[in-house]
């Protein structure tokens, strides 16, 4: 015999209204729902926030560093350069001087003839190496002028006759007699390698003859413990510092090197030949 079971009786849920009924809904009777804060959330994004802002400042600090080392890195390396052409200009220069004395049996050039020998006429050092260097625009061939090329330091600020470099006119380049006989020669020179033969200088104002005053100056390097030659005077001829701190030199031997101004300024190493050579 077939028993009925009983249907069960299943409730069904009602069909709740959507998210955007009941939005509608409470809109039409003028109730507007507060959306819920997520406090978790709010706090997360400030602390984003500011996060990227450091970033930002460290960012900024950080590229302000890298442009001062440039700009500093800059500066060395054209100080580097400078130094380098320097020293490869002075190196030319001892050359031009030893070949001088290959043809003038063995007598170092003279810094100038003495007044009224030549008649005056290119009878400056300039004049007599420029025969051994690749040639250069004269400022003044009459009286030695030249500025340009190896005859001028790239960092000398100004640049007038000599280019920049001096010679040691106090014991070696001497101003030349009206014979050779007290010159040096170059066999006779017993410490070739320690000796000052052309290195940087300071310009010295002079006014020679037919010249205005002030429009005229000369490079050349006396020896500072000369009686009168002392550097700390007006108007002394000195060595130039102009390579981080140090004047660049060429010695007789032609090899080049570097001195303090210190070291210069009291003929340290008898490096004038203020006592012999």
């Amino acid at each position: 015999m077939n028993v009925q079971q009983p249907t069960p009786n299943i409730e069904r849920p009602m069909n709740k209204p959507s998210h955007d009924f009941r939005h509608t809904a409470l809109k039409a009777n003028g109730v507007f729902p507060t959306p819920a804060l997520d406090v978790g959330r709010s706090r997360e994004a400030r602390a984003r926030a500011a996060f990227t802002l450091i970033e930002l400042l460290t960012v900024i600090a950080i590229i302000g560093i890298l442009a001062a080392l440039t700009i500093v890195g800059i500066s060395r390396a054209r100080q580097t350069a400078r130094t380098a052409v320097c020293k490869s200009n002075l190196r030319q220069l001892g050359s031009a001087v030893l070949l001088y004395t290959n043809d003038n049996k063995g007598c170092l050039p003279p810094t100038r003839y003495p007044d009224g020998l030549n008649n005056g006429d290119k009878q400056w050092y300039s004049n007599l190496l420029q025969t051994y260097l690749p040639a250069q625009p004269w400022f003044d061939e009459g009286f030695g002028n030249i500025r340009e090329g190896i005859w001028r330091c790239p960092g000398a600020e100004l640049v007038w006759w000599g280019g920049g470099y001096g010679s040691n006119i106090t014991h070696l380049m001497r101003v030349r007699p009206l014979n050779d006989s007290i010159l040096p020669r170059i066999n006779t020179i017993t410490r070739p390698s320690q000796l000052w033969l052309f290195g940087d200088a300071q310009c010295v104002n002079y006014s020679p003859p037919g010249r205005p005053a002030g429009d005229w100056t000369w490079n050349r390097v006396k020896c500072p413990i000369d009686p009168g030659n002392s550097w700390t005077s007006s108007g002394a001829e000195t060595a130039a510092p102009r390579h981080g701190g140090k004047a660049n030199i060429v010695y007789v031997d032609g090899h080049v090197g570097s001195r303090t101004f210190d070291e210069l300024k009291t003929n340290k190493d008898d490096i004038f030949g203020h006592n012999g050579f």
